[in-house]
This record gives structure tokens, C-alpha cells and sequence, in this order.
């Protein structure tokens, strides 16, 4: 990792490439392969939810409910029609949407 990014991720100058993120624990990274950035899964989970900040997400689409007019985002997917499964059940059955 650059030293930039290091301090724009607020690791500091201190970060070791060859440590878990969230616990600091030594990784042995393998040859060939990506380096490693968490010893478990688990840390991986508790870092990534402690800064989504962080993640790219570029698939959110701003859309309108097809039944109750209500604006909404979408992630990931462009071709959705109704904003939750209420208005999809009031669109296809009839029925009133119970707007929680």
C-alpha cells in the first residue's frame, strides 16, 4: 500500500503491510497471490463494518415506486419497480400497502 493511502485510511505511519488491519496480528502473505490485508474472516467482517465509508459503490440508481409514487435507491439494479414488498403485493393483489 502507498504511504498516501496509508495516512488517507488513518493507518498512520506505523502500518505493516504484513499485519491484520483490524487486530494487528502477523500474516503471512504467499507468493503469487494478492497480498492478504486480515488474518480471518472475521476481522475482515468487523473492519469492512466499521468503515463502508470506504467502499465503492457505483451501482445506486434513484427511482420512483410504480405504485405508491415514493422516490427510492436501488443498488445494483436498475430494473426494479416498486420500492418494498408491500407495494409489490398492493400492485399485484389488490390490496392497500401497509407503509411500516
Amino acid at each position: 500500500m502507498r504511504p498516501e493511502a496509508c495516512k488517507r485510511n488513518g493507518l498512520g505511519s506505523g502500518y505493516n503491510p504484513n499485519t491484520c488491519r483490524q487486530c494487528g496480528a502477523a500474516i503471512e502473505q504467499r507468493p503469487k497471490c494478492n497480498p492478504r490485508k486480515f488474518c480471518c474472516a472475521a476481522c475482515c467482517q468487523t473492519w469492512w463494518n466499521a468503515h463502508p465509508y470506504l467502499t465503492e459503490k457505483k451501482a445506486n440508481y434513484r427511482l420512483t415506486c410504480a405504485h405508491c409514487g415514493q422516490a427510492f435507491i436501488s443498488y445494483g439494479n436498475r430494473g426494479r419497480k416498486y420500492c418494498g414488498r408491500p407495494c409489490y403485493l398492493a400492485a399485484r393483489f389488490g390490496k392497500e400497502a401497509a407503509r411500516p
